[in-house]
């Protein structure tokens, strides 16, 4: 799989991580695939986009090791070319609806809401080694 999604952030250290919450049950599946969909080229000492800090029957917390990402297709909003392009990469129609929505935008917190189950109130904390913590509540 090619990889069409990198970090959006200029040479500043982040970090997103989420409070306990429940996953849909195919969460790993759509964290591989945003795994490998994802040039990890820039995330210097990390070596992977996703860490799960805890998993258990209450949950996982998730850390992503990026926050604003950005991709191939976002500076010239080519939907056409990146559906095109996501269903020649093997991407699943999860990837490519989720990725529809987040053609000017896409953040950590996006992916965290993804794989979710609904109904649940999740803190999401922003580290940035620049600007300090910051951290907002979403709703599934």
């Amino acid at each position: 799989m090619e990889t069409f999604i990198y970090t959006g952030m200029d040479g500043s250290v982040t970090n997103t991580r989420s409070s306990l919450f429940k996953p849909v049950a195919n969460y790993q599946d759509i964290l591989t695939e945003f795994e490998n969909s994802y040039d990890p080229s820039v995330l210097g000492t990390a070596d992977k986009l996703f860490w799960l800090v805890s998993e258990s029957s209450d949950g996982i917390v998730l850390v992503v090791n990026d926050h604003l990402m950005s991709h191939s297709y976002m500076d010239d909003a080519d939907l056409d070319g990146m559906i095109d392009f996501m269903k020649s990469n093997g991407n699943s129609e999860t990837m490519v609806e989720f990725m529809k929505l987040h053609v000017e935008e896409l953040c950590a917190g996006d992916i965290i809401e993804l794989i979710a189950q609904p109904g649940q109130n999740i803190t999401v904390q922003i580290y940035d080694a620049e600007f300090g913590t910051e951290e907002y509540k979403m709703n599934t």
